[in-house]
Parts: C-alpha cells; sequence; structure tokens
C-alpha cells in the first residue's frame, strides 16, 4: 500500500508544517469532537496524532457506519482491524503485523485528513 520510508517521509513533512498551530488534547477533550454536536468538527486518533475527519460527516457524523471511532483513540483498534469494543489507549502489545495494519492507516489519514493536534498520554 505504501512504502515505509514515504510513510515517514508523508508523516514528518505534514507534522512539521503544522507543529506550530497544534493543540494537546486529553482522551475527555477528544471525546467531545465525536460528531454528536453539529457545531464542532469531527476528530479522532491514531498513534498520538488528532485528525479532523469532518470532511466525511457522512462516515464519521451520527448515522456513519464509522461513528463509532469519532472523539477517540483509534490507534488498537486500527491495529487489529477490530470493533470499537476493542478500543484500548495501549497499543504497544501490538505484534509487527498488527502495527503494519496500524502504520498503514496512519499513512492513509496523514494523506487524506489534517493533523489538528497531539493527544495527551493516559
Amino acid at each position: 500500500m505504501f512504502t515505509t520510508s514515504t510513510k515517514r517521509v508523508n508523516r514528518s513533512r505534514m507534522l512539521s508544517l503544522e507543529s506550530t498551530a497544534l493543540r494537546t488534547f486529553t482522551h475527555a477533550e477528544l471525546s467531545e469532537f465525536n460528531g454528536t454536536d453539529p457545531s464542532k468538527p469531527i476528530y479522532l486518533a491514531l498513534k498520538g496524532q488528532v485528525y479532523d475527519v469532518s470532511s466525511k460527516p457522512q462516515l464519521y457524523g451520527p448515522e456513519g457506519q464509522m461513528h463509532q471511532f469519532a472523539g477517540k483513540d483509534c490507534s488498537r483498534v486500527y491495529g487489529l482491524s477490530a470493533r470499537a469494543e476493542d478500543f484500548l489507549v495501549d497499543y504497544s502489545s501490538l505484534n509487527e503485523q498488527e502495527m503494519e495494519a496500524l502504520e498503514n492507516w496512519v499513512s492513509f489519514y496523514d494523506l487524506a485528513y489534517k493533523v489538528v493536534g497531539t493527544l495527551r498520554k493516559a
């Protein structure tokens, strides 16, 4: 899907370009951006980066098939290619294959959505 070097270059470039405007979110703060309040953007986090997915309300909004991910740290779930009930903050226990799946998702989000902040470690 993506090469490792491309992932690193794209991610580094995006983070360096936007680092001055990034906000740091707690998990509680991130949960407020879950798509249920139409006056707020929709965010989700992967590997400590918070992404604005508001451009796809049909996916991440209350009626969307990806709504269960809105306002949450999705790192472990995306790494496991699992369901919402598998949410856990710590993704360090992912094996190599699961970590690669997570990296593929991060690469996708880096290209498709704007990074708006970072997630404070719990």
